[in-house]
C-alpha cells in the first residue's frame, strides 16, 4: 500500500502597506496566487518551505492586482502608488505577461 501524499498547504502572509488604499489593492494578490496553487496542486508536489512562484502563478497575482486598479480607475480612483500606476499601464498596454516574465520570473 502506498503512503498518502501530503497536500501542499498555502499560508498567506500579508504585510502592512503604507496606506489603506494600497493595502486594499494588494489584498487580492496573495489570494489569486493561493487560488492558482489550490487549482494546480500537482505543480507543487514534494515542495516545502518558501516556494518561488511559478510564472503562471505570479501572472495571475499581478493580473488581479492590475485589474483591481483598472476597476478602481473606472470609479474615478487613481492607483494608490507609483508602482501600481505603472503596473496598470503595462496591463492596459497588453504586456503584463512580458512584464512578469522579464522582472518576476
Amino acid at each position: 500500500m502506498d503512503a498518502p501524499v501530503a497536500k501542499f498547504k498555502v499560508n498567506v502572509m500579508v504585510h502592512p502597506s503604507p496606506t489603506p488604499e494600497e493595502g486594499a489593492a494588494w489584498f487580492f494578490y496573495p489570494l489569486a496566487r493561493s487560488k492558482f496553487i489550490d487549482e494546480h496542486p500537482e505543480l507543487y508536489e514534494g515542495q516545502s518551505g518558501t516556494v518561488v512562484p511559478l510564472f503562471e502563478e505570479e501572472y495571475q497575482g499581478r493580473w488581479i492586482l492590475a485589474d483591481s486598479c483598472a476597476h478602481n480607475l473606472q470609479q474615478s480612483q487613481r492607483p494608490p502608488s507609483t508602482y501600481l500606476a505603472d503596473l496598470l499601464r503595462v496591463h492596459q498596454a497588453g504586456f503584463l505577461r512580458e512584464y512578469v516574465w522579464l522582472f518576476l520570473s
